[in-house]
């Protein structure tokens, strides 16, 4: 997976978030798909590609940890299913799952796609 994809499916309101578009914008300028008046228009100046890879960097290191934290709230989100699951059928003469810290670590992982 792309980190443009794992932001798509992990960041909040991805396509509707003004930072995202400006990311966008970043990227079209350094990968050189912006003509001379779109550079102009969104503020860019021709020679500071040292600035603006700067601000894509930071920017995207950002978003990514912000979606990174929504991926892994929804896996333990998954885990606490897996963990009321194994409670609801919890039984005190089991010893392989006696307690719910048992049953997640037993528990199968959630695959990304199911998140």
């Amino acid at each position: 997976m792309k980190i443009t994809e794992f932001l798509e499916k992990f960041l909040p309101n991805y396509h509707k978030r003004d930072d995202v578009a400006r990311l966008n914008d970043l990227y079209k300028f350094l990968d050189l798909e912006m003509t001379d008046e779109e550079v102009r228009e969104k503020g860019f100046v021709q020679n500071c590609y040292d600035d603006v890879y700067f601000e894509f960097s930071e920017l995207q290191d950002k978003l990514f940890a912000e979606a990174l934290q929504n991926f892994m709230n929804k896996i333990c989100e998954k885990q606490r299913g897996n963990c009321c699951d194994a409670w609801d059928y919890f039984d005190p003469d089991d010893t392989e799952h006696s307690d719910c810290g048992d049953a997640i670590l037993n528990a199968e992982q959630p695959k990304i796609d199911e998140i």
